[in-house]
């Protein structure tokens, strides 16, 4: 079969080293200057390191095309003149073939990447003109000049919305004067090398615009201009003020000659002095959360000018906000028909490079991730820490499991993303796999930037979860309710942390009150929340009912909105041995992958082998027809396997296993599920049916240390087991018997009560529950 069974490591700094043909000590210090992915086995000496070799292939590929090529390979290990001229034809084969292969030079060392270009902060320009009704000038000029300088190549330009928020925490937002410990103070919180200032006055019919540029570290204007024009004139001011502009920031002719510069109306895609202040005020009120203004504000705009691509792109991107929030499928709608408004007015009137490449990979319907990647890597080479273009592809390389390449997209940004999401989705890369030191700097750092995103909340508090640390978590929730009401308590957080705390009764009320939600989506994951408590608790007849009354009260706004549902339903009515109904709820689920596992797990519990087989050989159709999509075929070219490949992978292992286990094949049961865990990114991911089946391998095969070592692990678990509750719940008792076996009676005890504790509300006539209660007698 064609497919994915393990990835290559390296398991020690020897083999790390030799694999790199470097010595020990400049991996090492790779490691702490590069980021050179390494590994390390949790609660093993720090000497315990692997590395996997895909990784360290990358992150040479990515630090080649990072690097300037005039100094990619200089030699820091054995620098000899008289061996220049065998370096240099190297470096110079090296760099022709660097986009091709990676070719090691031993004695020659990477240095560190080129210095930064320069980074520059436009404050808002004053409105001086002693007129109150001009003040939308102060708004207007700031934007237009940032849009402008933005579209450069060789300079990096803080976003209005980082330079406000910035402004906003140090209470500086509607100050018209900065000291120089002020711009200090911005310099250092996000790496400015310079500022640009000023101010706009009016005598008679015309406007004159003074700017002045100053220098981190100098601390004194280092130049100064300014120009006179009338209102009309507003952005042939804008684009000569630009133009005017570089020299001073230390760009070179030849970069400002090949730099792209086109004018400010194109970059913005209007020149209607009305809709563009309607777009300012727009952004304003986006800026306050005020999106209903927003939506009046962006439609006003695109009323005014049908053309205006950037309104409508930001009016998507309201929509998509307010989508997310409510779950309505009526936003995701006019998401979907702004999207496509600003594609295709960018047809019309194309706008800045820049924004061209944006806009063509954010809207594409229906969705092509070959070609929304192709777009945003375009664009990534044009400007390599364009915040939106590295979000997007470390947001689609998280989805793909594909950890190192989002963690490198993310952190390229973090340092002055205006996206609170960035923090959120890394936090969640380390914590999967359990960097838990690096999660809490990030959490920490997101929080105080964004201190009142919610998402940041639920984020600390399943780290604190993840952790075992309740009391914690449930701070947290309470910081994220303070912050974000509404949202927070739709994100159920609360409720998961009493669940996993084991506070059953309070859990359940949390999740109760969350069915009252007028967000559709918050409705049904409560539902299936509830139901997943239930079957914690062995209550399957409860867990039923609640499913019953989920589908009655509950709107369907997609077509897959109810797979989580059903797929809760077939399991509980498998398991009662109504395959019938089971097989009739099956053909309701739309996700393949789930399909497949809910139609195996089935065979395999009534050794329908035939049956088994016939899905195990659909699988790896699937996963062939994977391979030979375009998708593939592209994703291949970086070494990456498609994401739902993966998924069909860790399914058919999965199912192998069972099938195993069922046949009393434990060696083989184990190979799979070795299998299977191997295509999981992070050890917080493997979900307990898996461990489970592992467990229960073990213990038929009379390995009891084994054994007890899968069900401590997932009596430990907390987000990857809330699926399988019962399988947490079962855990203590298997342990409660391995331990009695081992002749440990106080063990036994201890987690056969535990058992029954989380069973005690359980249905009656459930076998396992009167073992425990007549084997915790005999042990007293």
């Amino acid at each position: 079969m064609a497919g994915i069974e393990t990835r290559e490591v390296l398991e020690s700094w020897k083999e790390i080293s030799d694999y790199l043909k470097r010595t020990v000590k400049t991996c090492q210090r790779w490691e702490q200057e590069l980021d050179l992915p390494i590994r390390r086995l949790e609660d093993a000496p720090r000497a315990r390191v692997y590395a996997y070799k895909d990784e360290l292939d990358f992150w040479l590929k990515d630090k080649l095309d990072n690097q300037d090529t005039t100094t990619k390979y200089l030699s820091t290990a054995k620098k000899k003149p008289k061996r220049l001229w065998i370096v240099l034809p190297i470096v110079l084969v090296l760099i022709i073939t660097a986009v091709l292969t990676i070719h090691f030079i031993p004695g020659i060392d990477f240095i560190s990447l080129p210095p930064e270009k320069p980074h520059l902060a436009v404050l808002p320009i004053i409105n001086h003109t002693g007129d109150d009704s001009y003040a939308y000038l102060q708004d207007s000029l700031t934007n237009l000049i940032v849009s402008d300088l933005y579209q450069s190549k060789y300079l990096r330009v803080t976003t209005v919305e980082r330079t406000n928020e910035i402004l906003k925490d140090m209470n500086m937002l509607d100050m018209d004067t900065f000291t120089t410990e002020d711009l200090k103070k911005i310099a250092s919180l996000d790496d400015v090398t310079h500022f640009l200032t000023g101010f706009v006055t009016k005598f008679g019919n015309k406007f004159r615009i003074s700017i002045s540029i100053q220098e981190s570290g100098k601390w004194k204007t280092i130049w100064s201009d300014q120009m006179d024009g009338v209102e009309n004139d507003m952005f042939d001011m804008v684009d000569t003020l630009t133009l005017m502009l570089k020299p001073q920031l230390n760009l070179s002719d030849e970069q400002i000659a090949d730099d792209f510069d086109s004018d400010v109306e194109e970059v913005v895609t209007t020149a209607n002095d009305r809709a563009y202040r309607f777009y300012i005020q727009a952004h304003k009120a986006m800026n306050n959360t005020e999106w209903e203004l927003a939506i009046t504000l962006f439609e006003r705009a695109t009323a005014l000018d049908p053309d205006f691509a950037m309104a409508y792109r930001f009016l998507s991107g309201v929509y998509n906000h307010l989508a997310l929030v409510t779950g309505d499928q009526s936003y995701w709608d006019k998401y979907r028909d702004a999207g496509q408004k600003s594609r295709d007015a960018a047809v019309r009137r194309p706008p800045s490079e820049r924004e061209r490449l944006i806009i063509e990979g954010a809207y594409i319907y229906p969705s092509n991730p070959k070609e929304e990647m192709e777009k945003f890597k375009e664009l990534l080479e044009l400007y390599p820490d364009d915040n939106y273009g590295n979000y997007r592809m470390g947001v689609r390389y998280r989805q793909g499991e594909n950890y190192y390449r989002a963690e490198t997209h993310l952190k390229r940004i973090v340092d002055f993303t205006n996206n609170g999401a960035t923090f959120y989705h890394l936090s969640q890369i380390y914590m999967d796999q359990r960097m838990y030191a690096e999660a809490e700097d990030v959490l920490e750092t997101g929080l105080q930037r964004f201190p009142n995103n919610s998402l940041l909340y639920q984020s600390m508090a399943r780290f604190h979860v993840l952790r075992q640390e309740f009391e914690e978590a449930l701070f947290w929730c309470g910081r994220g309710f303070e912050v974000e009401p509404i949202q927070f308590r739709d994100s159920l957080t609360r409720g998961d942390v009493l669940l996993f705390r084991g506070n059953f009764s309070e859990s359940e009320e949390e999740y109760r009150s969350c069915l009252s939600s007028t967000n559709n989506k918050t409705r049904m994951d409560a539902a299936i929340s509830l139901m997943q408590l239930y079957k914690t608790q062995g209550r399957y007849k409860d867990a039923e009912i609640q499913a019953e009354t989920a589908m009655k009260t509950i709107e369907k706004n997609r077509e897959w909105d109810f797979d989580p549902l059903n797929t809760e339903l077939v399991r509980m009515l498998a398991k009662r041995g109504n395959n019938q109904e089971a097989f009739r709820i099956w053909d309701e689920v739309i996700d393949r992958p789930t399909r497949y596992k809910l139609q195996g797990e089935i065979y395999l519990k009534e050794h329908q082998w035939a049956e088994a087989e016939d899905v195990f050989n659909q699988i790896e159709e699937e996963v062939n027809k994977e391979k030979n999509s375009k998708l593939a075929q592209y994703l291949a070219q970086d070494g990456w396997e498609p994401p739902f490949g993966i998924r069909f992978l860790k399914i058919l292992f999965h199912l192998k296993a069972g099938q195993a286990f069922v046949r009393g094949e434990y060696a083989q049961t184990i190979t799979h599920v070795e299998q299977a865990r191997s295509l999981y990114p992070g050890l917080n991911l493997i979900p307990a049916d898996l461990i489970d089946i592992a467990g229960k391998a073990y213990y038929r095969s009379g390995d009891l240390e084994s054994a007890k070592g899968q069900f401590e692990w997932i009596s430990e678990m907390t987000y990857n087991r809330k699926e399988f509750g019962e399988i947490y719940a079962r855990s203590f008792f298997m342990l409660g018997k391995i331990y009695e076996e081992l002749g440990k009676k106080r063990d036994a005890k201890r987690n056969y009560k535990r058992f029954l504790d989380l069973w005690q509300k359980a249905d009656t006539g459930i076998p396992e529950v009167d073992a425990a209660r007549i084997r915790l007698a005999v042990l007293q």
